[in-house]
């Protein structure tokens, strides 16, 4: 572990060290520093963990090195000295975030322990951290398990399925020894404004927090994937027989109502009621319609409802038509004619149902794809402008600014 002594005296700085050096268990290295710029080259240098320095020095003082410190590198602990007993320093160096106070003169007992007992907070924090990232690969791994078991359930892979639903509980015990899941689909069915700003991560981690706060006391554990561009999965792991059908159903009416009155976009969702331990291809199945609400698998459908659900059937094989032939320029009409519908209707209930116009969705899936392949693929722009069906290089970097507010060069 390296600590670095900042101060303006030379001879502050060597006698600090001298005493320091072999005292200190943990501490394998210490440096000097006489300025706060030099102390920054040294940290761009060296891997420090704690900062011991003077507050009052010419020009930069502690204060302001120690606040850069924490922005450049908020794991390292920081400990001030000053031979002023002011208290509006040490509450300077406690709302910056500071660990711990010297004044000056002090015992060479009391510089040491104090530096002790910084040594543990830097194992600590490095503790906490590695938790952190553990804890993020987890989900991670999570994440991309349900990912590949949607597209097994899609191909109707029921073995893939199987071993994938295992796996995904696997990566749940750790939280959860008997580990069930309750599951969601939910639809996004249109957006209040034109031009929204929710890309993928906002909106599984919007629908992640609102369901493991409306669940934390039955201490839950929710992810969500998105299946395609206006349709998420959502996850939610628990302890067997922690979370009964009656909170799980209180839960989700909730949640939907919370969206479809406080977000500016709509979701229909479709959860399943039971608990499920092993995977079931049947829940994948349901007709899905685009109407805003909740709709348990068990509810009766009235013919109004089953009509509108033949139209929304309808809708998405659009929405999949218009993925499928991305590369090149499609019309209204032909989608229309593909549906066998009357183009008129077919426009009509295309906004009804996705909250856009044939025309802006269109746009919305070139451009969304345009900028997925400009962040996960190093291909020339012109090339990508060309898998997202526009022919002039022009045409679509002025469309791509129009959408996003970036060039595409700006943007990757």
């Amino acid at each position: 572990m390296i600590l670095l002594i900042v101060d303006d005296q030379i001879t502050v700085t060597t006698s600090l060290k001298e005493m320091l050096l072999g005292r200190v268990d943990g501490i394998e290295e210490i440096l000097t520093a006489n300025s706060a710029a030099e102390a920054r080259l040294v940290m761009a240098t060296f891997p420090v963990n704690i900062l011991l320095t003077d507050i009052e020095m010419p020009g930069e003082d502690g204060f302001a090195l120690f606040q850069w410190t924490m922005q450049k590198y908020p794991e390292m602990v920081g400990v001030f000295l000053t031979s002023h007993a002011e208290f509006a320093y040490a509450k300077e160096a406690i709302r910056l975030g500071g660990f711990d106070y010297v004044l000056q003169p002090a015992r060479m007992e009391e510089i040491c322990e104090t530096i002790g007992r910084a040594v543990q907070e830097v194992f600590r924090r490095q503790k906490v951290m590695s938790l952190e990232r553990s804890n993020v690969h987890i989900q991670d791994q999570r994440e991309v398990a349900l990912e590949l078991l949607l597209v097994k359930a899609r191909e109707e892979n029921r073995n893939e399925c199987d071993r994938l639903y295992n796996k995904l509980q696997t990566l749940f015990t750790a939280e959860f020894p008997h580990c069930v899941f309750w599951t969601a689909r939910i639809r996004i069915v249109r957006f209040e404004k034109k031009n929204n700003s929710w890309d993928t991560d906002l909106m599984k981690m919007v629908f992640v927090n609102i369901l493991n706060e409306l669940l934390e006391e039955q201490k839950v554990s929710a992810i969500a994937v998105r299946e395609d561009l206006m349709l998420y999965d959502v996850v939610v792991a628990a302890e067997e027989n922690l979370l009964e059908e009656s909170s799980w159903k209180k839960a989700l009416e909730t949640f939907t109502s919370f969206i479809n009155t406080h977000m500016d976009f709509q979701v229909a969702v479709y959860p399943d009621r039971t608990v499920s331990r092993v995977y079931d291809a049947k829940s994948r199945k349901r007709s899905m319609g685009s109407i805003p609400g909740i709709y348990w698998e068990d509810e009766e459908r009235s013919e109004e409802e089953t009509a509108e659900d033949d139209i929304a059937v309808r809708i998405r094989k659009a929405q999949a038509y218009i993925r499928e032939n991305i590369s090149r320029s499609i019309s209204r009409s032909e989608v229309a004619q593909y549906l066998h519908i009357n183009e008129d209707y077919f426009s009509r209930s295309f906004k009804k149902y996705t909250g856009q116009t044939f025309k802006d969705y269109d746009i919305l899936v070139r451009m969304e794809t345009a900028k997925t392949l400009l962040e996960q693929t190093k291909l020339p722009v012109s090339m990508i402008a060309g898998k997202v069906g526009f022919d002039n290089f022009s045409h679509f970097s002025q469309a791509f600014r129009k959408y996003s507010g970036k060039t595409p060069s700006e943007y990757r």
